[in-house]
């Protein structure tokens, strides 16, 4: 998907449905930086077609969080224009 189209799916699936907030900036990343770090991601299409979910989470919080850190050094930040 385009940039634009992306913010309007956030418009209609994601803003104003989680306590009336409206999303500020996006993060992106490849698929292959979830594997990168061992955990996968799964189509769910919920709440839009093209949703996914990251899966294979460990139970261990501070394992979490260092794979969670993993990933965000290598996303891409996206602020939104308007």
């Amino acid at each position: 998907m385009s940039r634009e189209e992306v913010w309007a799916v956030c418009a209609n699936y994601v803003d104003n449905h989680s306590a009336g907030r409206v999303a500020k900036a996006r993060g992106s990343c490849t698929v292959k930086i979830i594997a990168d770090v061992g955990l996968y991601v799964e189509l769910d299409g919920v709440p839009h077609p093209a949703h996914a979910d990251i899966v294979g989470w460990p139970e261990q919080k501070d394992r979490r969080k260092l794979l969670q850190q993993k990933i965000a050094q290598n996303m891409t930040l996206d602020r939104r224009s308007n």
